[in-house]
């Protein structure tokens, strides 16, 4: 059977992060609150929860990954990757050599990421603009988050974001009112 995920957290807590105070005023909570994510979980600063979707075998690298989200911010950067790193090293000192590996395996996996390519950015951002569900910023934090940039960075690297966006939002909005406009007119008939 597995741990319920206030044990895990708790754990997790006191033994990888001891010294973080302000973790007893976080909550854990299964599911995602973020409409734009897809990911095993979510670290929600301003309601201090962290939001797991993983299965019973990843939880406990899941509510390390966001607790280190918590800890040094959104993004997967060099900051998080260093918070990740004692984690696993923190890990390894307490002869949990599984979880140490699976800290850094995750880590690997944002290091070794290539850029990504700005037709695929663009892409993100113009089908979450036309779905209509998140506002310009929400949109460009989670694909900030998504590939460890700060929001300055991926505007940066990525200058056509705005008007990308509200090119699609606003091709969404008129498909939506011409698809409500049909309806109503096959009512009436």
């Amino acid at each position: 059977m597995s741990r319920s995920l206030r044990a895990i957290f708790g754990s997790v807590r006191a033994d990888l992060f001891p010294r973080w105070v302000a973790g007893r005023h976080w909550r854990v909570r299964t599911g995602s609150r973020s409409v734009v994510s897809r990911e095993g979980g979510h670290c929600d600063s301003g309601s201090r929860t962290i939001h797991v979707n993983a299965g019973p075998t990843d939880r406990e690298v899941v509510v390390v990954h966001e607790i280190c989200h918590a800890v040094a911010g959104s993004g997967h950067g060099a900051r998080w990757q260093r918070r990740m790193a004692r984690a696993a090293e923190r890990a390894r000192t307490l002869g949990r050599t599984t979880l140490a590996m699976q800290i850094e395996r995750e880590v690997s996996g944002y290091i070794d990421a290539p850029p990504p390519r700005a037709a695929y950015v663009y892409d993100q951002v113009s089908n979450a603009a036309w779905a209509g569900r998140a506002a310009y910023h929400a949109v460009l934090k989670w694909v900030a988050s998504s590939y460890g940039f700060t929001l300055p960075e991926l505007e940066s690297r990525y200058p056509r974001l705005r008007a990308t966006f509200d090119r699609s939002r606003a091709a969404g909005v008129a498909y939506r009112s011409r698809r409500i406009a049909t309806s109503a007119n096959s009512l009436k008939g």
